[in-house]
C-alpha cells in the first residue's frame, strides 16, 4: 500500500507556513479534505490558489463545504464510487470526469487522490490534485474525427513528421500500394518503396524543403501501385503547424486513367486545328527554305573568295532561318495536358511574331479581319510557349467557327497590363452563346459544332491553369464572345 511521505502533523490544516507556501505555489489545483466520506463529509480543509483559478471558488467559498459542490449532471457516478472504494482501502486513486465551475461551466478534470497517514499509520486527511484536461480531450476527439474522415476518403492521405517519418496513412493509400498501415507507420519517406520514382533525383524532397509554414504545393507525382504499375497521382502538399508542432500532409488522387483519356482528347483537339496549322506552314516554311537555299548557293559559289566576315554574315542568316523552321515545326507538337509544362519568361510580342503568320492564311481564306492590339511597352508573361500556342489556336479556331455566315466577321487579339498580370483578350463578333450554352462551356464533349469534339475549351482551361493563369468568358447570343486570359508577369 502506497503511503504519503507527508506526516499528518505537517498537514494540520496546512498551518506550516513553508508547506502552505509550497502548496499555494503549485500550478495544479490542490484540495485537502477530512476523512469522513459519508455525508455530510468530507469537508474541505484547504484549497490553493490554483484551485480557485480552476473552479472559480475562493478559499472562503470552498473551506467547510464538500467536493460535491463541483459535481453536476454529467459527473460520472461510477468514477466517484471507485474513488470512494480506493480511498477507504487506503489506495491511491486516479480518474477523470466532468466537473463544474462556480459559474456552472463544465470542464473535464483529471485528478488523483491519496490518504495522508500519521506516525501511527492512521489516515488523517485526503489530498487531491486536479488538472483541467478539457482542451486536451477536445483536441483528441477532434483528431479522432479527423482520422475517421481521412479513413473514409477515397483520396490517399499521408502525414509526415518534420523528420519525414510516417505518422499517419489512410486505408486508401494502403490499398493502392498493397502495404499494411502497421508496416508504413514510422517509416522514412525515402524508404517507402511506392514513392521511389518521386524520391529519386530529389525532386520531391526539394518541394517539401521549400514549403513554408502554412504553404502548399500542387502537382503530379508518380506512385507505384501493388501491381508494380506507375500511376499519376494529382497531389497537394501542405505544411501544417499546430501548437508548436509541424508536419507535412499529402493528399492525392489517382488520375492515371483520366490522363490517358486527356491524351486522346488532346490528339482529337489537335485534329480540329490541323487546317489552320498546315495552311500557315505551307506558306511560312516556304520562305525560310527558299532563303536558306539561296544563301547556300551563294556561299557555295563564292566559298573561295568571300572574306571571313561575309561568310559569317551568311552563316548567321542561315542559322536564323533554321531557327525559324524549328519554331514552325514545333507548332505541330501537341501539348499533353497531363504533362509537366516548362514555365519560362515569354515575350508576348516575339511570340506573336511567330504565331500570327500560322493563322493569317486561314483568316484571309475565310475573309475574317484579324485585329491585333499590343501595349506600347513589350510585355512578358510566365508560361509554356507550346501551351500558349495551343491555347490561342483553340480560342481563335472557336472564334473563326462562330463567325461563319456573319457580315463583316472580325476577331481581335489584344494584350495589355493589368496590375501585376498580363491580359490577353480574344474577342469576336460571331454568333455568341446563350446563358445555358455558356454554363456548359467547360463540360467535356459538349459542343455546338457539327464537326467538333467538345474538348477544345476543356483542354484550354487546363493548360491555362497549369501556367498559373485564369480564364474568363463572357458571351451574348447573337452578338459575340470575349475570352480574357490573365497570366503572371515575371
Amino acid at each position: 500500500m502506497a503511503r504519503s511521505s507527508i506526516p499528518s502533523e505537517a498537514l494540520e490544516a496546512v498551518s506550516d507556513a513553508e508547506l502552505r507556501s509550497f502548496v499555494d505555489a503549485a500550478d495544479e489545483s490542490i484540495l485537502i479534505t477530512e476523512t469522513l466520506l459519508e455525508r455530510p463529509g468530507p469537508r474541505i480543509l484547504y484549497v490553493n490558489e490554483a484551485f480557485t483559478k480552476l473552479t472559480g471558488f475562493s478559499f472562503e467559498d470552498a473551506v467547510g463545504r464538500t467536493p460535491r459542490m463541483l459535481q453536476g449532471p454529467k459527473t460520472d457516478r461510477e468514477v466517484l464510487a471507485r474513488l470512494k472504494r480506493q480511498l477507504v482501502a487506503g489506495e491511491v486513486f486516479s480518474g477523470e470526469t466532468v466537473n463544474y465551475r462556480k459559474n456552472g461551466e463544465e470542464f473535464v478534470v483529471q485528478w488523483y487522490a491519496q490518504p495522508v497517514y500519521d506516525l501511527d499509520g492512521e489516515v488523517t486527511k485526503f489530498v487531491g490534485v486536479q488538472r483541467d484536461v478539457t482542451e486536451v480531450r477536445h483536441n483528441e476527439r477532434l483528431a479522432q474525427r479527423l482520422e475517421a474522415a481521412f479513413d473514409s476518403l477515397q483520396e490517399i492521405v499521408l502525414i509526415l513528421s518534420p523528420a519525414l517519418t510516417v505518422q499517419y496513412v489512410n486505408p486508401a493509400l494502403a490499398r493502392l500500394t498493397g502495404e499494411s498501415r502497421r508496416f508504413l507507420m514510422g517509416s522514412y519517406l525515402s524508404r517507402l518503396p511506392f514513392f521511389q520514382p518521386a524520391v529519386e533525383g530529389g525532386a520531391l524532397l526539394r518541394v517539401i524543403e521549400g514549403l513554408e509554414p502554412g504553404g502548399s504545393w500542387q502537382g503530379e507525382l508518380p506512385i507505384v501501385n501493388a501491381r508494380g504499375q506507375v500511376l499519376t497521382i494529382e497531389t497537394s502538399l501542405m505544411q501544417l503547424s499546430y501548437e508548436g508542432n509541424t508536419g507535412i500532409v499529402l493528399v492525392g488522387r489517382d488520375r492515371t486513367q483520366e490522363r490517358r483519356i486527356e491524351a486522346v482528347a488532346s490528339a482529337l483537339n489537335m485534329t480540329e486545328n490541323t487546317g489552320y496549322i498546315f495552311a500557315g506552314l505551307r506558306h511560312e516554311l516556304g520562305n525560310p527554305v527558299n532563303s536558306l537555299k539561296s544563301a547556300l548557293t551563294v556561299v557555295k559559289q563564292n566559298l573561295a573568295t568571300f572574306p571571313a566576315d561575309k561568310l559569317e554574315s551568311y552563316i548567321d542568316r542561315m542559322t536564323a532561318e533554321v531557327s525559324r523552321m524549328e519554331y514552325l515545326l514545333g507548332a505541330l507538337k501537341s501539348v499533353h495536358p497531363g504533362s509537366y509544362l516548362r514555365l519560362e519568361t515569354i515575350s508576348i510580342s516575339e511570340f506573336l511574331v511567330g504565331f500570327l503568320p500560322l493563322i493569317q492564311d486561314e483568316m484571309v481564306r475565310r475573309s475574317i479581319s484579324l485585329r491585333v492590339a499590343l501595349a506600347a511597352a513589350d510585355l512578358s508573361m510566365r508560361g509554356d510557349p507550346r501551351a500558349l500556342h495551343q491555347v490561342l489556336l483553340n480560342l481563335i479556331t472557336n472564334a473563326a467557327d462562330a463567325l461563319q455566315g456573319r457580315d463583316e466577321p472580325e476577331i481581335s487579339l489584344a494584350v495589355s497590363p493589368s496590375g501585376d498580370e498580363v491580359q490577353i483578350v480574344v474577342e469576336d463578333n460571331g454568333s455568341g452563346m446563350t446563358h445555358e450554352q455558356l454554363e456548359r462551356l467547360f463540360q467535356p464533349f459538349n459542343t455546338t459544332k457539327s464537326h467538333g469534339t467538345g474538348l477544345g475549351m476543356v483542354i484550354t482551361q487546363r493548360l491555362v491553369a497549369q501556367m498559373n493563369g485564369t480564364m474568363g468568358v463572357t458571351s451574348e447570343d447573337g452578338v459575340g464572345t470575349r475570352v480574357t486570359l490573365s497570366f503572371e508577369q515575371p
